[in-house]
């Protein structure tokens, strides 16, 4: 449905979601995903409907924002190219993408925004995987709002940076990562920031890569990992903050070879076999530099 006008300078361009050889769909806002035949029922294979609307968004100078409602199937990677793609779905509950795709294989491939060419987006969607797969691999600068992303091998994933990339940056507001064996790996550019985020039921969290500059953890809920929340081991220097944090069953908190660490105002608890906050690997050459205070340590041994 909705309101068509016939353009004959357009028929070429037909794509079966805007344009039906040369009627033209007259619409503002969000492209409605559901207009290049997605069906959104959790049984429809959405690949290819999704695929060419991203595709239109990309090719469309106006407006790349993308509009999701209801449960959809998706069973190969959709890539995003070298534009700013806005993913918005209805809300984190009751919009979901189910990968199954092939093991090693992830959902969302984001790729070619720099800092100088603009900013992905993806919120208000949960991400949900089969366990073996991926979920978002991203190279360049990437935004997360009110996103859950669960049941996946590797959550997120960052690519290493061309030099002509300059400074990147990373912002997840809301967003949660559960049930994987990482929540993000190779966190690799110049700034990072999770605000008011969730880690829960994790193997590890996150794992720094070279050419990090400042990684900020703030006002997050950390619980149920059972190896690291952070590693940084690389020999690179970076300055990492972990502040105003729940902390609950995180066998290490943080490993750092090299850099700067604030860690304050965080309620700390450690339950049964895990060991709370462990430091490790100092470079003598480049002394790990702490700041802690106005932690609140409770610990509860038990058996």
């Amino acid at each position: 449905g909705g309101t068509f006008i016939y353009d004959s300078s357009e028929v070429a361009g037909s794509n079966d979601g805007t344009n039906f050889d040369g009627w033209i769909r007259q619409y503002s806002g969000a492209v409605n995903i559901k207009w290049f035949g997605a069906v959104g029922d959790g049984l429809v294979d959405d690949t290819d409907a999704i695929q060419a609307a991203i595709d239109f968004c990309e090719s469309n100078n106006t407006n790349r924002e993308i509009f999701f409602q209801g449960i959809f199937k998706v069973s190969s990677t959709i890539n995003i190219f070298n534009k700013s793609i806005n993913i918005k779905g209805e809300n984190q509950y009751s919009t979901i993408i189910r990968y199954e795709g092939a093991d090693n294989t992830y959902l969302f491939h984001f790729t070619g925004v720099g800092s100088s060419n603009g900013l992905n987006h993806i919120q208000d969607i949960r991400l949900s995987g089969s366990g073996t797969n991926n979920g978002i691999k991203s190279q360049g600068n990437l935004s997360s709002l009110n996103l859950i992303i669960e049941n996946f091998s590797t959550c997120l994933y960052w690519e290493d940076l061309p030099p002509s990339f300059g400074a990147c940056y990373y912002k997840l507001y809301n967003t949660t990562f559960m049930s994987a064996d990482i929540a993000i790996d190779n966190l690799y550019g110049n700034n990072f920031l999770a605000s008011g985020c969730r880690f829960s039921n994790l193997v590890k969290g996150i794992n720094i890569s070279a050419g990090t500059g400042d990684t900020v953890i703030s006002g997050c809920s950390i619980e149920g990992i059972t190896d690291y929340f952070i590693s940084h081991t690389d020999g690179s220097s970076c300055a990492v903050a972990i502040e105003n944090c729940y902390i609950e069953a995180v066998r290490i908190i943080i490993i750092m070879t090299k850099g700067d660490l604030t860690f304050s105002n965080n309620n700390i608890q450690t339950l049964g076999m895990y060991r709370g906050v462990y430091m490790t690997g100092n470079d003598p050459s480049y002394p790990l530099c702490l700041f802690a205070s106005g932690n609140k340590w409770l610990i509860q041994q038990n058996l």
